[in-house]
Formats: structure tokens, sequence, C-alpha cells
């Protein structure tokens, strides 16, 4: 029987994370939150992770950076949260190798689902 995958929570909404945080460990996962940055960043150096979902509670440049310095071959799989309005943001973060940007407000169903 395979592991249950960890997913990390990064910078998301109490009310958001919480509800998540519940979808995802109904559907087998793992899952740990770091509200800070300075947490975000002792989290990952851990290793372990199958997915990271950095949300708009960091900016977007934060978030670019824990996917350079995290992400790429043998990192964990990122998803990031932008803001609508932010579409040079997007792109950026897939550019650097983010498996996917969504925007938000997020839906708890679909995210789960990316």
């Amino acid at each position: 029987m395979a592991g249950r995958s960890v997913v990390a929570l990064v910078a998301i909404a109490e009310v958001v994370a919480s509800d998540l945080a519940d979808h995802l460990d109904r559907r087998g996962h793992d899952v740990r939150t770091a509200r800070r940055l300075w947490e975000a960043e002792s989290l990952l150096s851990a290793k372990g992770l199958d997915v990271v979902v950095v949300g708009d509670g960091l900016t977007p440049a934060e978030g670019r950076d824990l996917l350079r310095t995290f992400g790429g071959q043998g990192g964990p799989a990122f998803v990031l949260i932008c803001r609508p309005t932010e579409l040079v943001d997007k792109v950026l973060g897939l550019e650097l190798g983010a498996a996917d940007v969504v925007e938000s407000p997020i839906n708890v169903r679909e995210l789960a689902a990316r």
C-alpha cells in the first residue's frame, strides 16, 4: 500500500486552509501548514513533501522565491494562488516550473482536484 501524499499549505487564509486541509485529509492526504514565510522555509527544508500550495498571503516574489529554492528536479510540485489582476505573476510562476497557478478566490474542491 502506498503512503499518504504530503501536501503543504503555505500562507493561505485560515478559513480556506482549514476547509482545504479537511477536504484533503478526507481524501487520504497528509496536510502540513505554514502561515509565515519563515515557517514555510523550515517546512520545505525538511523534505518529504509531494505538493506545496502557496497562497496569496505571501507576495508573488516570495512565492516565486520558494519555488526557485525548493521546487524543480526532485522537489515537490508547486501550485501558486495569485490575485486575478496579476497576469505577469501567473506567467512567471509557470515559467519557473509551477505545476499550476490559480486565481483567488479559490474553490476548495477545484483546488483539491488540481
